[in-house]
């Protein structure tokens, strides 16, 4: 059985971008239609549906994020796909937790686009003509959401002028935390051969793992012709 052909409304209020991204839709096998202002793209979703809306979230007049909150009013069920660059990424996170179903960060690939339409075409419903909303969507959101807010903790760490050793650990048990693992482990190896290491999580299976690392270490090094 083919794809679905999924409807969905372009944003962005760049041309060359907006051209870009209709022409990966629709390599896609995507019906893509486009609009270059959210007050436009707005206007379009109260004449028509759509199975999902791609939108820039930086745009003069409404942003991409009053458009989530348009799309969510409007068209609820409609998953919303934000387009951002690295200064918005806060943005982006803040969509996430509004009911954004993912983004892309610019500057993004046709592949990655293939690989966005491939996922919400397998998260679609059985039985139902629209893209919906799979059991445990939300969680993976969560996780994700939680991720980009490690990375973001990660950033505000660095400027505090914290000891190495205080700021490795920190961000271990950080990292550990926001995305749900029950170990995190770097090891690191001296000059002189010697190895170190700063861990959270359960101890046995911290244990096991440096052990595997020590090995491959070891291993890798004997290869190189080091000791």
């Amino acid at each position: 059985m083919s794809d679905p052909q999924l409807r969905v409304l372009a944003v962005d209020d760049v041309p060359a971008i907006l051209r870009f991204l209709v022409s990966a839709l629709t390599a896609q096998g995507c019906v893509a239609s486009s609009a270059s202002t959210a007050e436009q793209a707005i206007e379009l979703l109260s004449q028509q549906s759509f199975d999902l809306v791609v939108s820039d979230i930086n745009m003069p007049g409404l942003s991409g994020l009053d458009l989530l909150r348009a799309v969510k009013s409007k068209q609820p069920d409609t998953p919303v796909v934000l387009i951002t660059g690295a200064p918005s990424v806060d943005s982006a996170v803040f969509g996430l937790r509004h009911g954004a179903y993912d983004y892309l960060a610019k500057p993004f690939s046709a592949k990655e686009v293939g690989a966005l339409i491939h996922r919400l075409r397998e998260d679609r419903q059985p039985g139902q003509g629209r893209v919906g909303y799979p059991a445990g969507l939300a969680e993976d959101l969560a996780r994700k959401q939680l991720g980009v807010e490690v990375l973001l903790r990660i950033g505000d760490l660095a400027l505090q002028g914290l000891a190495p050793a205080e700021f490795l650990d920190i961000v271990l048990r950080d990292t550990m935390r926001g995305l749900g693992g029950d170990a995190a482990l770097v090891l690191l190896r001296n000059d002189s051969g010697e190895f170190s290491s700063s861990h959270h999580g359960d101890p046995e299976l911290v244990k096991h793992l440096l052990a595997r690392l020590q090995a491959c270490f070891a291993q890798l090094l004997a290869t190189d012709g080091r000791r």
